[in-house]
């Protein structure tokens, strides 16, 4: 499977079950206006043998709601993982680094004989280093 396809799979399907999660929560609140919204019923209708019966309208919204968020959920993931493929492969070609078989930068080695210099003349000391001066009484530790 080709790596985009993979990815527009991968996150299209993730997205689209959060939109439909979500889209169940908005139908059921959808679906709690609309029956706030109804008339009561009168007293000359028959009373409601089974319980309260849910309007087709709501009934339908338990489905298609949570269905369209999570196809458009899924068709914007595609489009975008696609526009980023596009783009993507529109970038130049990395710059190819230098083969190691050059000869040194004539700078960098004038650089690197410095530094060494610099280096043995530290290491060597000119005068011996001070001793460390003794320790006076009052700092001393109680014993």
């Amino acid at each position: 499977m080709h790596p985009i396809l993979k990815r527009i799979l991968i996150n299209g399907l993730l997205t689209a079950g959060m939109l439909a999660l979500i889209g169940v929560g908005y139908a059921e609140l959808a679906g709690i206006w609309l029956v706030s919204k109804t008339p009561s019923r009168g007293a000359f209708e028959a009373p409601i043998a089974a319980g309260p019966a849910e309007e087709p309208l709501a009934a339908s919204l338990k489905y298609r709601i949570p269905a369209m968020m999570a196809l458009w959920g899924f068709l914007f993931v595609a489009a975008g993982e696609g526009v980023l493929h596009l783009w993507k492969r529109r970038r130049p070609a990395p710059v190819p680094s230098p083969p190691a078989d050059l000869p040194p930068d004539p700078a960098e080695v004038l650089l690197e004989q410095i530094m060494a210099k610099v280096d043995a003349a530290r290491s060597t000391p000119s005068e011996p280093a001070p001793s460390p001066s003794p320790v006076p009484s009052e700092n001393s530790p109680v014993a």
